[in-house]
């Protein structure tokens, strides 16, 4: 019989729904999470995996924000862009409300697992999803690292500047502060403009913005550089929309290797489905 698995990747704005059947990626739709509370975001997921109507599934695969024990698929810890997750035991809580095999992982580590599978990468990495945060995670040329704490790769919570922006996961100048897609809406706002057109604009307004936005990425690629040698950033998230614009500046601007995810926004329920079948599926 052929395998079904819906893939969700949870993050504090969206949550994106994929159906894996017979290992490929056959339809995706896009979900409000609704993360004013953990009893909301419970009923965000249960949503976006009702909604799929055309026949049974064999598994759930999960990739969210936050630090996830991967092989528990628990969420040991998340700042207030998801409130009331710490703790929540997603694994268990799936397979007990629909009867099938579940497993989550961290959405950074799932995005570069899910785009070290399409290019077989074998170079060290490192992925940054720009989204509502900043999601990282670090390739070694054979796997991608967890660490022990299931913490490795989160990048986004690497401090840029002391003493900078008051990040919500408590510490000060976190590259999330700066880079993020959240961020970058933040600067254009104070600008006069929207991240939709700032890229395209000719306006002094919105080159300014880009400017400070791409001038931010670079530092942000050399702080995570000095914490982790790579040789290839791949970049990751809703920013990338508009890379085709910004990707070419950038590469003005660093000597670093830079590339854009080959899976965009599909890279997270990609990673989270190859990491059902290695750990979910027995």
């Amino acid at each position: 019989m052929t395998e079904r698995v819906i893939a969700l990747d949870i993050g504090g704005t969206f949550i994106k729904r994929g159906v894996f059947i017979g290992g490929n990626l056959v339809e995706t739709a896009k979900f409000p999470t609704r993360a004013q509370s953990l009893q909301t975001i419970q009923s965000a997921v249960a949503q976006s995996v009702e909604c799929w109507k055309y026949g049974n599934i064999d598994g759930i695969a999960v990739s969210s924000a936050g630090d996830i024990d991967p092989y528990r698929g628990r969420c040991v810890y998340a700042t207030d862009n998801l409130r009331g997750y710490s703790g929540f035991d997603i694994k268990n809580w799936l397979e007990e409300r629909y009867g099938v095999r579940a497993s989550a992982l961290n959405d950074g580590h799932a995005a570069l697992l899910g785009e070290a599978y399409r290019r077989k990468l074998d170079v060290p990495a490192v992925m940054l999803t720009l989204g509502t945060g900043v999601g990282g995670a670090y390739f070694d040329g054979k796997e991608v690292v967890f660490g022990e704490d299931f913490r490795y790769g989160r990048f986004g919570h690497l401090v840029m500047r002391p003493n900078g922006k008051t990040c919500n996961c408590g510490q000060r100048g976190c590259i999330e502060q700066y880079v993020s897609a959240s961020a970058l809406k933040e600067k254009c706002a104070a600008a006069g403009t929207v991240p939709e057109k700032v890229f395209f604009g000719e306006d002094a307004r919105s080159r300014a913005v880009a400017d400070e936005w791409l001038n931010d990425l670079c530092e942000a690629m050399e702080t995570v550089y000095r914490a982790q040698k790579y040789e290839l950033m791949i970049f990751g998230g809703g920013v990338c929309g508009s890379a085709q614009r910004w990707l070419p500046l950038l590469r003005q601007k660093t000597s670093r290797r830079a590339e854009i995810s080959v899976l965009l926004n599909t890279a997270g329920m990609e990673g989270a489905y190859r990491w059902w079948c290695k750990n979910g599926k027995n």
